[in-house]
Order: C-alpha cells, then structure tokens, then sequence
C-alpha cells in the first residue's frame, strides 16, 4: 500500500504538475512540500502546521484529504509509541558492578563456620565489607547522574519546543501560508474599535496589530467560543483553518468567501480589505 508521500508524489505527477507550479499555488515552500513527498514529518514546524500544510497540499491534488489526515494522525501516533518505548529502555537498563575474588586469597570471605572457629580467618575476611560499601556508591552515583540527565533534558526540551511556538507564529504572521485578501498600502487614521472572533469549528488563531506588530489575541478558538479585544487601526487575523472563523466589527459579520487551510485576514476599522 503506498505511503502518504507516494500518494502525494504520484498525484502531482499525474497531473502533470511540478514542484514549483504546486509551491506558487499552494503558497508552502518547495523544500517542504518535497519533505512531505519524501514521507518525511520531521521538519522543524509544530504538528498543527504539518497537518494543515498536508491538508492543503491534499486539497490542491484532489485527493481524499479525510484519508490523507487519518493515515497521519496513525504515523505520528506510532513514533511517539516508539520514542516511549526507547525511552523505558534507557531507564530500565542498568549495569552493576561485579567483582570476582578468586577462593582462597587473602580477599575472599570464608565460611561462616571458618570465621566463628578462626579468628585469625575471620580478620582475613573483613575487606570484603568495604567492597559493598563500594559498590553501593557507585549504583548511588549512577542513579544521581539519570536523575541529573533526565532533568536537563526535560527543561531543554522544553525551552526548544517553547521556540519552535514562536518562531513559527512569527513566521505565519509575516510571510508563512498565503493572504485571502490583499494587502491595504494607501494607509489611513488609526481608529480604535471592538473586535469579536466567533469560532465556526476549532482552529487556531494569532492577531496582530499592524501599525506596532504587536501580538493582541492567540489561542485556540473552539466551535461556538467568542473572543472580543479591542484594536487601534488595521489588524491581521491569521489561522491554521480559516474557514472556520468569523469576524465581527461594528455588528458586521465577515466570513472567508472560498478560503480554507492555513491564511491572513487583513481588516481595518470598515471591515476586511
């Protein structure tokens, strides 16, 4: 059965259609809609981005998108399963110091009957004691250092994903996935108004206030959920399913005629433009 990437190579094909052509209408890079042909998910976006830029790619071949995500959703699910897996692995293995005496020496411990008969043997035993002492700082040693590991690794994990958040809300809200309407250039008073975001389905969504860049409203943005903020001159609503929201001004509801996936919204205070 062919994976997600050959399906995808072989539709564009197909149809006759280059990497390029596909890059300029989809509005996702070439590298990146290459990566998905490759089967290869583990370019450095968050999974919300893979799956709409595999969504919209999809979409644009004809291709049953319902399929497509399933199938996703099924690969992501096991390599997780797998990572879970190496990492109980790594735990559970240990290794225990060992150390042999050959019988007899002035190190190997004799019998109880020897010692309690023979002081003399029992003295000669008393090494042995030490030894364990030994070994047991060192398992102790060992198990501070996973414990140590562990922590470090968590905490970096977690600043890198923290990042890859930001990097990547920041990458849309400039220049990532395309615009459904254009851009406004002949400028105009900055007038402040309410907005109201009205959720049509669940997506994500970041706006920005255009004149100061500066970050107004993000989240998730669930069916039927409200979000009302407040803005002062042109603003930019991006999400990852357009389609799925709604935008109120002044009592006027907008929606997004013909737009879906991963798009800009551009609006100032008489609505979008």
């Amino acid at each position: 059965m062919p994976n997600i990437g050959d399906r995808l190579e072989e539709a564009r094909k197909r149809q006759g259609i280059s990497i390029r052509e596909a890059s300029e209408a989809t509005k996702i890079r070439g590298d990146l809609l290459l990566s998905l042909e490759n089967n290869n998910f583990d370019f450095d976006l968050p999974d919300v981005y893979k799956r709409g830029f595999l969504k919209l790619y999809g979409k644009y071949l004809k291709l049953d998108t319902d399929k497509l995500m399933t199938d996703f959703d099924a690969v992501m699910m096991g390599r997780s399963k797998v990572k879970r897996s190496d990492s109980r692995e790594f735990f559970g293995r240990m290794d225990l110091p060992e150390r042999t005496t050959p019988l007899g020496s002035k190190e190997s411990t004799p019998p109880f009957s020897a010692q309690e008969g023979n002081p003399r043997a029992a003295n000669e035993g008393q090494p042995a004691e030490p030894i364990e002492q030994q070994a047991d700082t060192s398992l102790y040693w060992k198990i501070g250092l996973i414990f140590l590991g562990t922590f470090v690794i968590v905490g970096l994990l977690a600043l890198l994903i923290q990042g890859m958040f930001s990097s990547s809300s920041d990458d849309a809200d400039t220049g990532g996935g395309s615009s459904s309407i254009v851009e406004n250039t002949d400028g105009g008073e900055a007038v402040p108004g309410e907005v109201t975001l009205i959720g049509l389905g669940d997506s994500s969504v970041v706006v920005k206030q255009l004149n100061t860049n500066e970050k107004i409203a993000s989240g998730s943005l669930e069916t039927g959920e409200e979000i009302t903020f407040t803005r002062v001159g042109p603003i930019v609503v991006v999400s990852d399913s357009i389609e799925n929201v709604m935008v109120r001004i002044d009592g006027n509801e907008f929606r997004p005629e013909g737009q879906s996936g991963l798009m800009k919204w551009y609006f100032d205070e008489n609505g979008p433009y």
